[in-house]
């Protein structure tokens, strides 16, 4: 055999093999013991039926067992000729293959990328010190009360912090804004509760309904003008002023429970003092947590500005789709029309593409250092990954086993996820910390290593 390689890219190329003729007809010769000695043939024992009868009766089997092997000599032949690591088969297309003629065999590899890996330990990352101010545990302990807090009727009018129940309909000059958007929250209500007092970045309703209800009592109605933002998530308000006609039903006054046995037992606490406790150490444990994704993304940010290279386009694609799905099953889920997607499919691809193509390369770099520092998964790291795996599936874990049993790739994709993540960890642990009030926050869940 003999080849020829034509580069189609960084991480793509072609490789032509040339299987002569005296080999295919080696193939082909072996191919055809091998179906004779399987064969059967009445009035003859396996392996001692006449040449001519086997190679009429089995002219089809003969013929696909010798492609098996012509391909699968060329593949091995193949795929150590490029001067890099072949990361996946991309492309063979049939061939036919004819005892003593000559064939010409290609194969299409996407390749793994060279990398040249900066200094990768001791990274410098700065993050916030851990304070907690007594200010800030009584204000934890206000959101305990608030949480189990009761709501009573009143007759009067509503004032903030109170619960108030209420219907809406919003127009813009004239036009219903519920036939302008999916969502019904900014057209029409019957009968919904909203917590009266200053809209701000995390109300869920209306902000110009939450702010109005501030003074009615029940059965009162009034207009109230809505202005929405220009990066509005509903496209069609976007930039545009809406009007809301309120009517109250019903004004609750929220009543906090006391501090007292009854209270402390229903948090699992002592006293205020235990109280108190429990909140600063939950509240270190989350500050310390949002330290550490904060020095992943630190560090993945790092690899990503230190490394530049093409990744294969095999490993891109199949990023995106999974971000695809990714996107589409996380919106379903906060109730996003399957429709909707459709509307914005454009928009979704390249979306898609621009995430998966940060997550493949820091991938590829990650799995880069792994190799270099040994990093592999130990049947104890797979033991914890499928403790966790089922508990957010709902599953038991020898019913998930089962299922990687079944598909190697899941499996494979499990090891490869462990490795990554130890991986980073290991970076992190090696990083240099620079305490600093003015360090970023945590993005989590940008970073999925």
């Amino acid at each position: 055999m003999n080849h020829t390689i034509e580069t189609l890219s960084d991480t793509r190329v072609k490789v032509t093999v040339t299987i002569s003729a005296d080999e295919v007809t080696g193939h082909e010769r072996e191919a055809l013991r091998d179906v004779s000695a399987q064969a059967r043939v009445p009035g003859f024992r396996p392996g001692k039926a006449p040449e001519e009868m086997i190679r009429r009766r089995f002219a089809k089997a003969i013929s696909e067992e010798t492609t098996r092997r012509c391909v699968s000599a060329a593949y091995e032949y193949a795929k150590d000729k490029p001067s890099q690591k072949v990361y996946v088969l991309v492309d063979a297309p049939d061939t036919t293959f004819t005892p003593g003629v000559e064939a010409v065999q290609s194969f299409t590899f996407d390749l793994m990328p060279k990398i040249e890996l900066p200094t990768y330990f001791g990274v410098e990352t700065k993050v916030k010190p851990i304070v907690i101010k007594d200010e800030e545990v009584d204000a934890e302990v206000e959101n305990l009360r608030k949480s189990r807090a009761s709501y009573n009727p009143v007759e009067r009018a509503a004032k903030a912090g109170d619960y108030v129940k209420v219907s809406y309909k919003g127009t813009i000059d004239g036009a219903d804004i519920a036939g302008m958007t999916d969502k019904k929250i900014w057209g029409t209500q019957e009968n919904t509760w909203e917590e009266a007092g200053e809209a701000g970045p995390n109300t869920l309703g209306v902000p110009a309904v939450v702010e109005g209800v501030i003074g009615m009592a029940a059965g009162d109605s009034k207009d109230v003008e809505q202005a929405f933002e220009e990066n509005h998530e509903a496209e069609a308000l976007r930039g545009k002023k809406g009007t809301y006609h309120l009517t109250v039903h019903e004004v609750r006054e929220r009543v906090l429970p006391e501090l007292n046995d009854e209270f402390f037992k229903s948090v699992k606490a002592e006293n205020l003092e235990d109280l108190k406790s429990k909140i600063r150490t939950e509240m270190t444990n989350r500050l310390s947590y949002n330290r550490h994704m904060s020095q992943r993304e630190q560090i993945t940010r790092f690899l990503l500005e230190s490394c530049q290279f093409e990744v294969p386009q095999s490993a891109h694609e199949g990023e995106k789709r999974e971000v695809i799905e990714r996107i589409m099953m996380e919106n379903m889920q906060r109730g996003v029309p399957r429709e909707e997607f459709e509307n914005h499919k454009e928009e979704l691809d390249k979306s898609a593409a621009e995430i998966a193509l940060i997550q493949v390369r820091r991938n590829f770099i990650l799995m880069e250092i792994a190799t270099k520092e040994k990093v592999e998964a130990t049947p104890d790291d797979f033991n914890r990954a499928i403790t966790l795996q089922a508990m957010q599936m709902r599953v038991k874990p020898a019913d998930l086993v089962k299922e990687l049993t079944k598909d190697k790739s899941n499996f494979r994709r499990m090891q490869r996820d462990i490795v990554l993540d130890k991986t980073m960890e290991l970076l992190a642990e090696k990083a240099s910390v620079v305490e600093s009030d003015d360090a970023e926050e945590s993005h989590e869940g940008h970073d999925h290593a």
